[in-house]
């Protein structure tokens, strides 16, 4: 499994909310993510900011429409620290 993927599911699973919302739409098997899927749901903005996080480490993009940076104000302490350690795991390898 690819540090980009043990990263972004480190965030999936610090919110059963988003868990419940993403995994369905995470084929780890053939490590894809279908996007357009995912900002489909009904998020809550610090679900929708956890999710941008998400987006942004998988393609190491952050286009304006899906920074995490503004609404990371939104992200709760958990999810705030399920954030950090994640870029941790990504820089880590």
């Amino acid at each position: 499994m690819t540090s980009y993927l043990k990263a972004v599911l480190h965030i999936v699973h610090a919110s059963p909310g988003l868990t419940e919302k993403m995994l369905p739409f995470i084929n780890q098997a053939e490590e894809e993510i279908y996007w357009d899927d995912v900002f489909r749901q009904a998020h809550s903005s610090g679900e929708l900011t956890a999710v941008k996080w998400c987006f942004c480490i998988w393609t190491t993009e952050c286009p304006e429409n899906r920074n995490p940076f503004p609404g990371s104000f939104n992200l709760d302490e958990q999810m705030t620290q399920a954030v950090l350690e994640a870029l941790l795991i990504l820089w880590r390898g």
